[in-house]
């Protein structure tokens, strides 16, 4: 069976079908299946991302703005006004008082009147946003005493219970106060099971200060579940199986879930999710919840502790989930449908590749059938007409005009047989005579070619005699050249010795006219000397007329006489000594002019012999040059001669190679007939 298939025409057609067609469909199929399946986790994943990021902004957001409207509204007048006289009354509870008009009993009618114009309000200011916003009282704590309740909205249980003792000592309103009163900050409280309402209750406390210095109580607020269940409720709804939840640093959760509306403060949360959560981190990703079901997460902390105007000393973590069935439901969808599409798909197109290789395989039998009668020698066949415009069709016509062209191109061979066959005989006798002719060629060839290399070897000769010619004279040109140079160069080395004998003439000169200056400073000198020589003999003769107090200016004047002498002698060894520079300045200066006079006639004899060297150089490059044309000449003769030798040579191979060739081409000629007889053999087999 299998060897059944490898050869069938029909059975490759339909397999190389059904593979081609089921193998990219079932990698298109598992590709689209799993860039669904990530598609989808994507999506989902995108969503829960960003419905968490909106959940704890919301939650962020509806606690600022309602520390902001509770801190605003413990600045009213009116709410100060009434706090300072609770304050008051409440520091007198526990005194001796004088009378009881110093007490004060909730509910009794001083109370009533004191509270008149507080509670409508308070009232006013919750009412509206009781439902919205799920706050459920407001209570005023007294500053003094032991902590008081002094009012309440709802005229709870609460009401004039003491916060430092008793049994709400405990709660979360009780150090909610403490932390208020400690800091004089808003502050915020944990959700927790209150007692006096009955539910879980979480307190926002704002400090009543007066003058901004004195503490009179605290303001709080307390809030239900309401609100935070909204957001919580609205991020959750990403599906049918949705859910988003806040949990507390006890694994607790802060939210009622939206499969179970009862389950804040009750239901534990400890998944990988809540854990990272409350450690303030980010994320998202497949994790298995505490079902132990598979639920795609998107997880951070809220960020309670990090806004400094909420004075929160607890955080939360916020979760939004979905199951992991549910949001991969569409790929799984198209996953089914792939495994029941795929298969049907290749079985119609196995079935469509049967009816097209049968339509395609049976002319090619039939024409398989008519070549194996060609083959055999029978060109007679005639290929059955097959109506197809297609391939198949195109086929069978180009089979059919082979067959024709192959008759007709078989008669024509037998009928150019015949006439090679004849043609051989003539082309053999006409080889042979040529043979001979050849013969006589090359004896012509060689006896040309030793007359060519004769002239080659006295070409040779002439070329080296040249050659030498050549060297010589251009050895006389570079002699000629050097000594030009060096004429050239003694030229100018002499005009530089005239240029520094100029130099030293200007020189000498300037130092005859210094010498000339120096000597008028001598003289000037000199006639300071003698002014001074002067002017210390009238010094002296004053000293002498003062007598006793003279003497010290005669010392001075005997100082400056030695100076002048000294003055005196130094002129005239200077003046001496300049006297002998002026005769050896003028004997310099003739020395001077005669070393200038024979470096002009230096110079000149210098450029007589240069010209002389130059006329000598152009007659030697004149020589140079006509044995350069020489030597060319000569080696162009050289060349030629051998070119002629070489040519020579080749034409005498060439004709040893045509009469080998045409003994060769006798031998060809013989077997070109030898051919024909086999060919004309050949042909007889075909009939046409």
């Amino acid at each position: 069976m299998a060897r059944i298939l490898v050869r069938s025409l029909m059975a490759k057609v339909s397999l190389f079908c059904l593979a081609m067609v089921m193998v990219p469909t079932a990698i298109v199929g598992y590709l689209s299946f799993r860039d669904a399946r990530a598609a989808l986790e994507k999506t989902q994943l995108e969503k829960l991302e960003a419905t968490r990021d909106l959940a704890r902004q919301y939650i962020v957001e509806y606690f600022q703005n309602t520390v902001k409207d509770l801190a605003f509204l413990s600045q009213a007048k009116i709410i100060k006004d009434s706090i300072e006289v609770l304050a008051f009354y409440a520091s007198m509870e526990g005194k001796n008082a004088q009378s009881e008009s110093m007490r004060l009993e909730v509910g009794s009618e001083k109370y009533n009147m004191l509270i008149a114009e507080m509670d409508p309000v308070l009232r006013d200011w919750m009412l509206p946003l009781q439902s919205s916003h799920g706050f459920r009282d407001i209570l005023v704590v007294s500053g003094q005493g032991r902590g008081q309740i002094g009012y309440t909205l709802t005229r709870g249980q609460d009401l004039g219970a003491e916060l430092k003792a008793g049994a709400l000592s405990q709660t979360p309103l009780a150090k909610l106060f403490d932390k208020v009163a400690a800091t004089g900050k808003p502050a915020l409280a944990d959700f927790s099971h209150y007692s006096p309402a009955g539910e879980p209750s979480a307190f926002v406390g704002v400090p009543v200060v007066k003058d901004n210095k004195e503490f009179l109580g605290m303001l709080a607020l307390r809030i239900g579940s309401g609100r935070i269940d909204q957001i919580m409720k609205a991020a959750a709804e990403v599906g049918v199986t949705g859910d988003a939840f806040l949990v507390g640093e006890d694994l607790v959760m802060r939210s009622n879930s939206r499969q179970d509306s009862n389950s804040m403060l009750k239901t534990t949360v400890d998944t990988h999710a809540s854990r990272e959560a409350l450690k303030g981190h980010k994320g998202i990703g497949e994790v298995i919840d505490g079902r132990g079901e598979s639920v795609l997460n998107a997880w951070s902390g809220v960020g309670l502790k990090g806004a400094s105007d909420l004075g929160a000393a607890f955080e939360w973590g916020l979760v939004a989930q979905i199951d992991a069935r549910e949001a991969y439901a569409p790929a799984m969808a198209l996953g089914k449908r792939l495994l029941v599409v795929v298969p049907v798909v290749g079985l119609v197109i196995t079935l469509i590749a049967l009816i097209l290789a049968r339509a395609a395989t049976r002319p090619i039998t039939t024409m398989a059938a008519i070549a194996s009668d060609v083959s055999g020698g029978d060109l007679t066949v005639e290929v059955p007409p097959i109506k197809r415009s297609d391939e198949i069709g195109a086929l069978a016509e180009a089979f059919k005009n082979m067959l024709a062209s192959l008759r007709e191109q078989t008669r024509l061979v037998l009928e150019g047989v015949n006439v090679l066959s004849s043609s051989a005989a003539e082309i053999s006798a006409a080889i042979s005579q040529q043979t001979q002719t050849s013969s006589k060629t090359v004896a012509a060839v060689a006896e040309t070619t030793a007359t060519a290399e004769q002239v080659k070897q006295t070409a040779g000769l002439t070329n080296e005699k040249a050659k030498k010619v050549a060297d010589m004279s251009r050895h006389a040109t570079q002699i000629s050249s050097e000594g030009s140079k060096a004429t050239e160069e003694t030229a100018h080395k002499i005009t530089l010795i005239r240029a520094q004998m100029e130099s030293i003439a200007e020189t000498v000169v300037r130092l005859s006219e210094q010498s000339r200056a120096i000597e008028d400073i001598i003289t000037t000198v000199q006639d300071l000397a003698d002014q001074s020589n002067l002017l210390a003999v009238n010094a002296s003769i004053e000293a002498a007329r003062a007598g006793e107090y003279g003497k010290g200016f005669a010392v001075v004047a005997h100082e400056i006489k030695a100076l002048a002498d000294q003055s005196r002698e130094a002129t005239a060894q200077i003046r001496s000594i300049l006297e002998v520079n002026a005769k050896w300045v003028s004997a310099s200066v003739m020395a001077t002019e005669q070393g200038s006079k024979a470096v002009q006639a230096g110079l000149e004899q210098s450029s007589i012999a240069g010209d002389s060297i130059r006329r000598l150089l152009d007659s030697v490059n004149a020589v140079a040059e006509a044995a350069s044309v020489i030597q060319v000449a000569s080696e162009q003769q050289s060349v030629g001669a051998t070119q002629v030798s070489a040519a020579m040579t080749s034409i005498e191979q060439a004709m040893h190679q045509q009469a080998s060739g045409t003994t060769e081409i006798e031998q060809a000629a013989i077997g070109l007939e030898q051919l024909g007889m086999q060919l004309k053999e050949l042909v007889a087999r075909y009939r046409v």
